[in-house]
C-alpha cells in the first residue's frame, strides 16, 4: 500500500492509503471516490508521539519552510479568477420572477443594504448632534429670547440673564472699577 498526506486543511492530520498509485484526477476528486469506498483515510494523532528523533524533524522542517521562496502577494479577485463561482445571477430579472418572489427578493435587498450601510459611529454623531441643538435651543429660549405675555413689556428673562451675565456679582456694574483687594499693584 501507498501512503499519501493530503494537503487541504480539513486533512491535515488524516493519512490516505491507496491501493494502487494514484493518479492526479484521483486526488482531486479524493471526496467523490471516499463516498464511493475506493480507499480509506485514518485518523491519525494531533501531536506526534514524543521520540528521539522528534527534534530533529522538527528542526529539520523548519530549516525547510525557511528555504522556500515566499509567495508573491496575491491579486485581487475578478470575475475572471475568481474560483468560486456564483450559482444565481445577479441582478435577477424581475419580469421572471412572480409578485411573492419579486416581494420577498425587494425585502431581502432592503434588510441587506441597511445592513451593509449600518454605521454605530454615525448613530452616535447623530445622537449628540441632535443633543446639543435641542439643548442649545433650551438655553436660548430661557436665557436669552424676550417673550411678550399678553402684551406686556415686561420680559420674564431678564432676571435670569442678568444673574448669568454677572456671574452671581462677580462682574456686576456696580462693582466694576473697583479694586479687588487681592489684586496686584
Amino acid at each position: 500500500m501507498l501512503d499519501v498526506a493530503c494537503v487541504a486543511v480539513r486533512w491535515r492530520c488524516t493519512t490516505i492509503q491507496f491501493a494502487t498509485p494514484p493518479k492526479p484526477d484521483d486526488i482531486l476528486s479524493s471526496n467523490r471516490e471516499l463516498l464511493e469506498g475506493q480507499f480509506t483515510a485514518r485518523r491519525t494523532i494531533d501531536t506526534p508521539a514524543r521520540s528521539q528523533n522528534s527534534q530533529g524533524i522538527m528542526f529539520s522542517t523548519t530549516l525547510r519552510r525557511l528555504a522556500q521562496s515566499a509567495r508573491g502577494p496575491l491579486g485581487r479577485l475578478t470575475v475572471e479568477n475568481n474560483p468560486y463561482r456564483t450559482k444565481k445571477v445577479w441582478p435577477p430579472d424581475f419580469k421572471d420572477l412572480t409578485p411573492q418572489q419579486q416581494l420577498r427578493f425587494e425585502k431581502k435587498y432592503k434588510r441587506r443594504l441597511y445592513l451593509a450601510h449600518y454605521s454605530p459611529t454615525w448613530d452616535k454623531g447623530t445622537r449628540m448632534v441632535r443633543f446639543v441643538l435641542v439643548t442649545g435651543a433650551l438655553i436660548y429660549a430661557l436665557f436669552f429670547a424676550e417673550f411678550e405675555f399678553w402684551g406686556k413689556p415686561y420680559k420674564p428673562s431678564e432676571e435670569i440673564v442678568a444673574k448669568a451675565a454677572h456671574l452671581f456679582g462677580i462682574m456686576d456694574p456696580d462693582k466694576r472699577y473697583e479694586r479687588r483687594k487681592d489684586a496686584p499693584r
